[in-house]
This record gives structure tokens, C-alpha cells and sequence, in this order.
């Protein structure tokens, strides 16, 4: 019971799991493996959606990227494409360059990667390349 507690209270605090990936400077990357189911929040600054990425070289063990709208969002939808966002697959998301919008505060611009998690038992290896055995 207290363990289904302490699930409810940390998947509804808002938050993610680890400290939240920070964008300080070009080149800056953040990766691991994606834990959790990623969520849709809303935030003061507008709709995020959170993913929280698991890497043991990492202080905390991981962080959580806080995807905004935007090139953010576009780098993440290139990098997964039509395979979905899913537990285990492996992400790593790189803060690329600045482009200068003549508004004071430049554009950050990302580029993605994504690996879907492989599956459990792999069906093929099993029967063969041709499915089930005749």
C-alpha cells in the first residue's frame, strides 16, 4: 500500500523524476534511457511534455527534459518519427546552435536521436525469418 502511495504522489507532483535538463550553451547534450511514461503538462510558460531519461553517468542518475513547443518539439518528432515514444528506448537531444531573432534572446536549435526499445523476446530468432514454422 505504501509503495502505491509514494507511485501516486511522485507521478502526480507536476514534475519529473530527475533534475530537469538545463540548455546553457551549444553543444550541450542530455541522454539516457526513457523511464516512465512521458506526460503532457501545463505549465506558466505554456504546455511541456516531460520525458525522464535515465543515465548512470549522471550525478542524480538522469534528467528530465522538459520539451517545449517549438525546436525543442521539432528535433524530438524528427528523432522519433512514426515509431512512437516509448519506455526504454534510448534519446539524446543536443543543443546545437543559436540563431539570432533581433528580439534580444536567441533561438535555441536541437537536433534528436532515438533508439525504440527492443522487444522483450525477439519472435524471429525463434521461428526464422519466415514466422511461424509451417
Amino acid at each position: 500500500m505504501a509503495e502505491d502511495v509514494d507511485k501516486f504522489l511522485h507521478d502526480n507532483r507536476g514534475g519529473g523524476r530527475f533534475p530537469a535538463a538545463t540548455w546553457d550553451h551549444p553543444g550541450q547534450r542530455w541522454g539516457g534511457r526513457v523511464v516512465g511514461t512521458p506526460k503532457v503538462v501545463e505549465t506558466q510558460f505554456g504546455t511541456r511534455l516531460l520525458i525522464d531519461l535515465e543515465n548512470s553517468n549522471y550525478a542524480d542518475g538522469g534528467v528530465t527534459w522538459w520539451v517545449k513547443p517549438g525546436p525543442q518539439a521539432q528535433a524530438l518528432s524528427d528523432a522519433v518519427g512514426g515509431l512512437g515514444l516509448a519506455e526504454g528506448g534510448l534519446l539524446e537531444a543536443v543543443f546545437t546552435a543559436e540563431k539570432d531573432t533581433g528580439k534580444g534572446n536567441p533561438l535555441k536549435l536541437f537536433e534528436a536521436t532515438y533508439e525504440a526499445p527492443k522487444p522483450a523476446v525477439d519472435v524471429g530468432s525463434i521461428f526464422g525469418t519466415g514466422g511461424a514454422p509451417a
